[in-house]
């Protein structure tokens, strides 16, 4: 038997999954993506997956959507719910990604982040961008979470 939150738990642990600006700009924005954005914010919610959330992360979103949606009512749910795992980039992070990949470095700090929380799965819409660390965590699209 495991233990999730201190209560009996008897189904699969959830996943442990980072996931990239641009799906919550999917979800937030309303865009073409939205409805895959929000069917892999309903698997967290089910408790399939906990959620990563970096202040990089947090950083991104406030310069596309408003402060406000940053502290979301998704986002409120999911803390209530202890599903969000934090983790903060420091200056070494920043230095050590921009190393790795001087013209797509903010990419690169996600994939670190990632990481270092021990996230199993990375969920984004650019694969292509994110295929280099595939040996650190599972990459997959939102729809097939």
């Amino acid at each position: 038997m495991s233990y999730l939150f201190n209560k009996p738990y008897y189904g699969a642990m959830p996943k442990l999954a980072y996931c990239d600006t641009c799906v919550y700009l999917d979800y937030y924005s309303e865009r073409k993506r939205s409805v895959e954005a929000f069917k892999f914010f309903t698997e967290v919610i089910s408790c399939r997956y906990n959620l990563v959330i970096s202040n990089w992360l947090l950083t991104e979103l406030k310069k596309f959507v408003e402060a406000d949606q940053t502290n979301s009512p998704l986002l409120q749910h999911l803390r209530n719910m202890k599903k969000i795992v934090c983790v903060s980039a420091s200056e070494a992070d920043f230095e050590n990604a921009k190393r790795i990949n001087p013209i797509n470095w903010q990419d690169s700090l996600h994939a670190l982040l990632a990481q270092r929380a021990s996230a199993d799965v990375f969920i984004t819409r650019n694969l292509k961008d994110f295929v280099q660390y595939s040996e650190l965590f599972e990459i997959k699209l939102p729809e097939d979470s």
